[in-house]
């Protein structure tokens, strides 16, 4: 079984080294799901160029029962920041009608996971876990990656523990994944 991740992502092509699922992986490691390389086999990261891409992709790849023609779950990472606009709510909206609107759509609401606000906050909570700080615009996609990495390759588990906690909504992906894994089993 392969997992898919479509992410929201400015380049829009597979690039090895992609910061947010690499990060995901890790807090899977982290959490004892399974080992790195292992883990790359079994859950694979999509960018999509776009919120709008995911959501299309995910139209097309996650059928009513969840799972897709890639021979597993798909779930769609949204930037919550766009994801209103997206299914023609008002950005007073709040998470659980928005992704029960765009499941509507989708037929099926548990393959949406949001990020709070985007992945830049991601980035911003990582950057100040480490000690760096915050760009104050938003980063490339190579400042992006790297930043994320240093959390990735970071020995200390407690700072990636504590970026979960501060991006709640990250935390929550990794809990979605973790418990696909574990059905698979």
């Amino acid at each position: 079984m392969i997992i898919s991740i479509l992410w929201e992502d400015q380049r829009g092509v597979q690039v090895k080294g992609f910061g947010p699922h690499d990060l995901l992986l890790k807090c899977l490691e982290d959490d004892g799901v399974g080992e790195r390389a292992k883990l790359d086999h079994l859950v694979r990261g999509l960018p999509k160029k776009g919120n709008g891409n995911v959501v299309k992709q995910l139209s097309l790849l996650a059928p009513r029962d969840g799972t897709g023609p890639h021979d597993g779950p798909v779930l769609g990472v949204l930037d919550w920041d766009e994801a209103p606009r997206l299914g023609g709510l008002p950005s007073s909206v709040c998470f659980a009608h928005a992704r029960f609107h765009l499941g509507r759509q989708l037929h099926d609401a548990r393959s949406i996971v949001f990020l709070d606000r985007n992945v830049e906050t991601l980035v911003s909570e990582a950057r100040a876990l480490v000690g760096e700080p915050s760009f104050g615009r938003k980063p490339n996609a190579q400042e992006r990656d790297h930043s994320l990495h240093e959390l990735v390759w970071s020995p200390e588990k407690d700072k990636r523990e504590a970026l979960r906690r501060s991006v709640p909504t990250f935390g929550y992906l990794v809990q979605r994944v973790a418990e696909h894994i574990a059905r698979a089993r």
